[in-house]
């Protein structure tokens, strides 16, 4: 419950006043944004990410739902296929906007891997 009630805080660690579970919170706005644990573009990323996995797995039930009540409706059918596949494509590209996002950061010189764990 603790987990989900972390997701559903929409304010980055960073911008907290008291950090991330005893984080050091960020002193400028470079590190914010792209420190890979606690940054707030790195936290809305993967926010997004699995708001546009969620909204494509719906989409894809409910194009596989209009595939089955199509009942030899050649019309129906066609446009459940394009919505499964729509939503397909959705995720694909959702993924590489994230793909290309972390290449971006990773080029402007921040390090990607997380910090070892004590």
């Amino acid at each position: 419950m603790n987990s989900f009630k972390e997701f559903l805080n929409f304010i980055p660690p960073c911008f907290r006043p008291e950090g991330a579970k005893g984080a050091v919170v960020a002193t400028s706005i470079k590190a914010c944004l792209l420190d890979p644990t606690n940054g707030a573009l790195f936290y809305w990323i993967q926010r997004l990410l699995v708001i546009t996995a969620v909204a494509s797995m719906l989409y894809v039930l409910y194009g596989g739902f209009m595939m089955v009540t199509a009942y030899g409706n050649e019309a129906r059918f066609t446009a459940a296929k394009r919505t499964v596949s729509f939503a397909l494509i959705g995720l694909i590209v959702s993924l590489l906007a994230q793909l290309l996002v972390y290449a971006f950061i990773n080029l402007l010189g921040s390090d990607l891997t997380p910090p070892p764990r004590p």
